[in-house]
């Protein structure tokens, strides 16, 4: 089996300011300018991790009118090859893909479902692990794949973090990073 370990933001969906899930956050403010304010505010107050819970109870919004409000904005945010690419997957036989994302499960486990990228992959896992090895380990570990394919915009780990061969592949989605900048490029 090919193990396929994806991360979310910047890698399948576009999430990056000024067009991607940031900018819908400060649009479900009042103000887009109020918008940033409590964000940065939330992310400050919790050691840099933006909390969504705590955000939208900043704002007085329910979790149903928050994610009523951000469904037309992010509904259209995986890339267009992303698609592409996770139903080729899922073609495949003996293929698993599993998103491994950073931050606060309420906001990330929203964020891919709005996209509808929760439809399009066998498992999700979001750590508080910025890293993501440990989570990564317990995949390998799980599901004991012949191969694994780690793919990320932000990769924090190499090949010897790990006690079986992973390939890993540096995404750049929005040009800010060095690596590659389409998922098509990978074979």
């Amino acid at each position: 089996m090919i193990l396929y370990l994806l991360d979310f933001d910047d890698t399948l969906a576009n999430t990056s300011f000024p067009s991607g899930s940031k900018e819908a956050i400060f649009a479900i403010a009042k103000t887009p300018q109020e918008g940033r304010q409590l964000y940065d505010q939330t992310k400050e107050e919790n050691q840099g991790m933006f909390m969504f819970s705590q955000y939208i109870q900043k704002l007085g919004l329910s979790p149903f009118e928050a994610e009523k409000k951000l469904k037309p904005l992010l509904q259209d945010n995986l890339f267009t090859d992303s698609l592409d690419f996770l139903h080729k997957i899922k073609s495949q036989e003996n293929s698993l893909a599993v998103i491994v994302s950073y931050g606060e499960p309420y906001w990330q486990n929203l964020k891919i479902k709005l996209c509808g990228a929760d439809k399009l992959v066998d498992h999700i896992v979001i750590t508080d692990e910025k890293h993501k090895k440990n989570d990564i380990q317990a995949m390998i570990d799980k599901y004991q794949p012949k191969k694994t394919i780690y793919i990320d915009d932000s990769v924090h780990v190499s090949g010897e973090d790990f006690d079986h061969p992973v390939e890993i592949h540096h995404m750049d989605r929005t040009k800010t990073k060095k690596g590659n900048d389409t998922i098509h490029s990978l074979k």
